[in-house]
């Protein structure tokens, strides 16, 4: 952001309220948040949860189904 002040005595009123503006500009903090389509957001978390499934399967974090039955 920029602040134009002026030094003249007649733009007083003005150069203090947009110097007053500026410091409470200065406390604005943006967060950037990204504008995703909610199909390729289900695609994106499904194709995760799969990466995350086969990783599970290979490192033999699931027992085999036949360890399970009687």
């Amino acid at each position: 952001m920029v602040a134009t002040v002026s030094p003249s005595s007649n733009c007083y009123s003005e150069t203090v309220n947009t110097l007053r503006f500026g410091q409470r500009a200065k406390l604005i903090i943006a967060r950037p948040v990204i504008d995703e389509d909610p199909k390729e957001r289900t695609i994106r978390e499904l194709r995760e949860e799969i990466r995350r499934l086969r990783l599970l399967l290979e490192g033999g974090g699931v027992q085999s189904y036949s360890a399970l039955s009687p």
